[in-house]
C-alpha cells in the first residue's frame, strides 16, 4: 500500500507539473487552461476510482476459506479511507458507490472505512436514478449506514427512502416495482428495526405489496404457476420478515432522540400536498360548470 500510494501521488505530481508547463509555456487563454485542468481532474478522479474498486474486489471472499482475508480487508479499507480524506470535494466516495459494486461488499466498506459516512449525503442520487440495480444497492447501502451511524442525517436518509418507496408504489405497482421491493425486503426489515420512528411507514409498505402480490397472483392461470412466480415469492418473503419484526423488542428511544425532517423530505410533502390541493379545485371547478 505505501508503494501505491507513492505512484499514486507521483502520477497526481506529475500530471499537475504538465498542466502548469503548458501554462507557462502556451499562455492559453482562460477556457483552454480551465478544460485541460477539468480533464485532467476527471482522468484522476477514474483512476482513483478504478483502484477503490480493485481494493473492493481484493476484499472480496470467503473468510473461512481464507483466514488472512481479515487482515487483507484492514489494509485495503485503510487505503480507501485515505483516498476518501484526501479528496476535498468528496467526489471520489460519490462516483465509487454511484457506480455501485457488490451488495455482499457493503458491510466491509461501511465498518472497515471510517469515512464512508459522507456517502449519506449522496443517498438521494442515487435513489434518483432510474436503475433498479442502483436503487437496490441505494436502499442496502442506506440500510447498513444506519446501523453503524445512527445520526439525524442518517434517519433523514432512511425517511428520504421511504417517500421515494411511497410515491413509486402510488404511481404504478409494476413488475419492475415489485422486483425492486423482492431485493430490498431485508433492508427494510432492518430500517424497521433501527429507525422505530420510521417503522410504521415501512410496515404499511410491506402490506400494500403484500396486498398487491396477492392480487396479481389469483390472475395466473394454474396454481403450480401462481406458487413459481415473483408474487408469491415476494410475499413469502414479506410475510417471514413482516414476523421477525414483531418477534424483536421494541426500541426504547426517547422523544427529544427523535431526528428532524430532512428539509428536502419536507419540501416534497408540501408539493404534493399543493398539488392534491390544485386537484381537487380543478374538479370542483368543474362540477360546478
Amino acid at each position: 500500500m505505501h508503494m501505491l500510494s507513492f505512484y499514486l501521488d507521483l502520477a497526481k505530481r506529475r500530471a499537475y507539473e504538465r498542466l502548469y508547463m503548458f501554462q507557462s509555456k502556451a499562455k492559453p487563454v482562460n477556457h483552454e487552461y480551465e478544460e485541460r485542468k477539468e480533464i485532467l481532474h476527471g482522468y484522476i478522479g477514474a483512476q482513483d476510482m478504478a483502484i477503490v474498486q480493485t481494493l473492493l474486489e481484493v476484499c472480496d471472499g470467503d473468510v473461512d476459506k481464507t483466514p488472512e482475508l481479515l487482515e487483507i480487508q484492514k489494509i485495503a479499507c485503510l487505503q480507501i479511507h485515505r483516498m476518501f480524506i484526501s479528496d476535498s470535494s468528496s467526489l471520489l466516495p460519490k462516483l465509487v458507490h454511484y457506480n455501485t459494486y457488490p451488495l455482499r461488499l457493503i458491510p466491509v466498506m461501511v465498518k472497515g472505512v471510517p469515512s464512508a459516512h459522507v456517502v449519506i449525503n449522496f443517498i438521494g442520487d442515487i435513489m434518483a436514478s432510474a436503475n433498479i440495480r442502483r436503487r437496490v444497492f441505494g436502499v442496502h447501502l442506506m440500510a447498513e449506514l444506519v446501523q453503524q451511524y445512527k445520526i439525524p442525517m442518517a434517519f433523514a436518509g432512511v425517511e428520504l427512502i421511504s417517500d421515494v418507496l411511497d410515491t413509486l408504489l402510488s404511481c404504478t405497482a409494476s413488475d419492475e416495482i415489485l422486483l425492486l421491493i423482492h431485493h430490498i425486503v431485508p433492508a427494510l426489515g432492518q430500517f424497521i428495526s433501527v429507525s422505530p420512528f420510521h417503522a410504521s411507514s415501512f410496515l404499511q409498505i410491506l402490506e400494500r405489496v403484500r396486498q398487491v402480490s396477492l392480487a396479481r397472483r389469483a390472475f395466473y392461470s394454474s396454481s403450480i404457476a401462481a406458487r413459481r412466480s415473483l408474487e408469491s415469492r415476494l410475499t413469502d418473503l414479506i410475510n417471514s420478515t413482516m414476523e421477525r419484526c414483531k418477534r424483536k423488542p421494541a426500541i426504547d428511544v426517547k422523544e427529544h432522540d427523535k431526528p428532524e425532517e430532512n428539509p428536502k423530505v419536507k419540501l416534497f410533502k408540501l408539493n404534493e400536498d399543493r398539488n392534491r390541493r390544485g386537484v381537487k379545485r380543478a374538479k370542483l371547478s368543474g362540477k360546478t360548470r
